[in-house]
């Protein structure tokens, strides 16, 4: 169960549930298991933590995990959640016999994803790949590294906002491009149609007109511009050389494509490593600029907080930082430098579970788990 289920003290009403046969939505018969009743939670903001907890504490279809789930929708009082060989089961906090109103609005599995266009410049032209993304391709997003922020909140007021431009700010490691991934994964889940998002990291991209009265004709719902440091600056009057040239451009599109972007309510979210003193200030104007959030390390206190999250000891944590350089100058910890040593620890777990069944006659053919037995070494 997860630490932010546990906040939300579910409390089960073992007698307050119904249990049907099969029911018809979308033309589709479903094999209805039951409906259960929980009592004041917000199925909206913590819907994985909550499937996780179905999943890990309720087995009421034996063998059934995550990724046998093929459709989900969730609103703030409903949860209903479609496995393979469709079997239905959904979770309420109010009156169980309001939950048919709502089950029409299934998203099937085609439906949850986005179309994920990579923007770059090839042989002096720009040039667009794209390709299907589901939620499952972003990955696993683990909130207890940002402690200093609400991310559900900021998502939600975001998505929510007349503004468009949200920057995350900040040294590289600390998690920019994470959040930017997770944007559009809550996005995917939120929306009702495939979610339209466009990549972009090469600056040039962003100065080509094309590229701009290309999306005020397709409306994306995402723009992602990662890596902008210089674009950002301050425009220059008198701008002579070519990349001061470029950089207005960009700087004079963006915000003349911002002005006229609430029709379609496209979002941009930058990463850089820029403050706010850098940042032009056309971009900064009430009803542009969203927010700009400066990320930053994690206190020794934090940091262990993720790692006993993660499933591991505070002796393990306290060995690693004695024998190891993961602190910073600042005596503190990255995110990305954090994240890298619970990753090779988890692999270190795969490692004894092969020593406990080992096919090896020889220990030292394995160059693999030499390889980790000497990095552990240094943990």
């Amino acid at each position: 169960m997860s630490k932010m289920v546990e906040n939300i003290n579910i409390n089960l009403e073992k007698d307050n549930y119904i249990s049907r046969g099969d029911i018809i939505i979308n033309k589709k018969a479903l094999k209805f298991k039951e409906a259960i009743y929980f009592k004041d939670i917000d199925y909206e903001t913590y819907r994985e933590d909550i499937i996780d907890y179905i999943l890990n504490n309720f087995n009421d279809i034996e063998g059934y995990k995550y990724s046998d789930i093929i459709s989900l929708y969730s609103n703030k009082d409903y949860m209903f959640i479609l496995y393979k060989d469709n079997i239905l089961e959904v979770y309420s906090n109010t009156n169980l016999s309001d939950i048919y109103n709502d089950l029409s609005k299934f998203k099937y599995k085609e439906e949850m994803s986005c179309r994920f266009t990579d923007v770059y410049i090839e042989n002096g032209k720009i040039t667009e790949k794209s390709k299907n993304k589901t939620i499952e391709d972003f990955g696993y997003f683990n909130k207890l590294y940002y402690p200093y922020l609400d991310i559900e909140k900021m998502i939600d007021t975001f998505m929510k906002a007349k503004s468009n431009i949200l920057v995350l700010s900040g040294d590289v490691g600390l998690g920019k491009t994470k959040i930017m991934d997770y944007f559009v994964k809550k996005s995917i889940i939120n929306s009702n149609k495939q979610v339209k998002v466009k990549y972009v990291k090469d600056e040039e991209v962003l100065s080509n007109s094309s590229f701009w009265s290309d999306n005020t004709y397709e409306e994306p719902d995402i723009i992602l511009l990662d890596d902008l440091d210089y674009a950002l600056n301050p425009r220059k009057e008198n701008a002579t050389s070519n990349d001061d040239i470029i950089h207005n451009k960009f700087i004079n599109y963006l915000l003349s494509y911002t002005d006229g972007i609430f029709k379609n309510n496209t979002k941009i979210i930058i990463t850089t490593n820029k403050t706010i003193k850098n940042i032009d200030k056309g971009i900064l104007r009430k009803g542009r600029m969203f927010d700009i959030l400066e990320l930053r390390d994690l206190s020794k206190e934090e940091a262990l907080s993720v790692f006993l999250g993660e499933g591991f000891d505070k002796e393990t944590f306290n060995t690693i930082l004695t024998n190891n350089t993961i602190l910073n100058k600042n005596n503190r910890i990255t995110p990305s430098s954090l994240a890298e040593i619970i990753e090779d620890l988890k692999t270190y777990k795969s490692l004894e579970n092969i020593e406990n069944n080992n096919y090896l006659l020889e220990d030292n053919i394995s160059l693999y788990k030499s390889f980790y037995n000497k990095k552990k070494l240094g943990l």
